[in-house]
């Protein structure tokens, strides 16, 4: 899994664009927490939520996105509660861009 920065940019007139910025490249443990289908706004939405669990030595944030099998996940929580592991646990969601 490859763990991107977003920077946001503005360009002549003002408008704002988020560039992601290559980070790191490390291994994780995937684990598949969620996938119901939902309609929101009269479109039906199929929200894949994941968790991966790595090394607590790698530096992340919740504003990091990860990028894994080529979809971008967006962080939504970082557990480090499994200190006697050594891990941290990221609840991420599928991008649906």
């Amino acid at each position: 899994m490859d763990i991107y920065k977003v920077v946001v940019t503005r360009n002549e007139y003002g408008e704002q664009h988020d560039d992601y910025e290559y980070l790191c490249t490390t291994r994780a443990n995937v684990v598949q927490t969620g996938g119901t289908r939902s309609v929101q706004n009269d479109e039906v939405l199929y929200p894949y939520n994941r968790t991966f669990v790595l090394h607590s030595y790698i530096n992340v944030s919740e504003f990091d996105y990860i990028k894994w099998r080529g979809h971008f996940y967006r962080i939504l929580s970082i557990d480090y509660e499994e200190k006697i592991y050594n891990h941290k646990k990221i609840l991420t969601e599928l991008v649906n861009e």
